[in-house]
């Protein structure tokens, strides 16, 4: 199960960020892309070395127009770190029922300080459901956006400066692959984590859980998360958390933090 990526660095396969769509691209051949995939990974040695950092696409623009599989966001978020490292690091926190690694970003001025520097963490989880890619395209435009801008827009810099932001581009990377809402088990992992009042009051029990669940629980655990976004795909809503009720039925129950996540919505 440890077979996924096993010798695969950034310096041995890489990502070209070449616009594959244009005629005039060397590297590619339409003959060979009958799905008309928009990328291809190269080494470095058969399409030589990058020339002064220049792409004839930017990164922000080939995630926002690429769906990357397992293999290949790997590879790019290794690629990630080798342009801005100096404000990321890439955590393997876990991994898929078929063993495949769930890969956190972390962004931040002080990653190498974790937890001392009392700034808050945040979290942004896509791919719950391997069928709903939208969070995996969106949070990763935000990844490169903010390594692009951090230098001259406030706003960046607020983030990179005064937070840890965590990215999870694919908490279900076999239901990417399968092209399916589930996991490998056929377990729906947002129905997967505890619940108020199923289960006995909120609690941190990981048996019998999916692999997936349980490492976004250890996760969850391990860093003083503040606020939390799980990305979802198929209709225009947003949830807010703790809102089950105790007797199953549906109605709308507001949590002791139901003002704030109203205004969290609305911004």
């Amino acid at each position: 199960m440890e077979r996924y990526f096993d010798g695969l660095t950034s310096d041995s396969v890489d990502i070209s960020y070449a616009n594959v769509r244009l005629a005039e691209d060397a590297e590619y051949d339409p003959a060979l892309d009958p799905k008309g995939r928009l990328f291809s990974f190269l080494s470095r040695k058969e399409r030589g070395e990058r020339v002064s950092g220049a792409w004839r696409t930017s990164p922000l623009e080939f995630v926002t127009t690429q769906q990357l599989n397992s293999e290949e966001l790997h590879v790019h978020l290794m690629d990630y770190i080798d342009r801005c490292g100096n404000i990321s690091r890439l955590v393997k926190i876990g991994k898929s029922v078929q063993g495949r690694p769930i890969e956190a970003l972390e962004i931040s001025n002080t990653v190498k300080k974790g937890v001392q520097d009392g700034k808050p963490h945040v979290k942004l989880v896509a791919g719950i459901h391997g069928d709903e890619t939208a969070g995996r395209i969106v949070s990763l435009g935000m990844a490169e956006w903010i390594c692009e801008n951090y230098k001259s827009d406030p706003r960046a810099r607020d983030i990179v400066d005064k937070t840890h932001l965590w990215i999870l581009p694919d908490m279900n990377p076999d239901g990417y692959t399968l092209r399916t809402r589930y996991n490998a088990n056929g377990r729906d992992l947002n129905r997967d984590f505890p619940d108020q009042f199923k289960d006995n009051g909120i609690n941190s029990k990981l048996d019998g859980r999916q692999p997936e669940t349980q490492t976004i629980m250890k996760w969850t655990m391990e860093y003083p998360f503040v606020s939390s976004l799980a990305f979802h795909g198929g209709d225009l809503v947003v949830s807010y958390p703790l809102d089950g009720t105790p007797d199953g039925r549906s109605y709308y129950m507001r949590s002791a933090d139901d003002a704030s996540f109203i205004h969290l919505a609305r911004e």
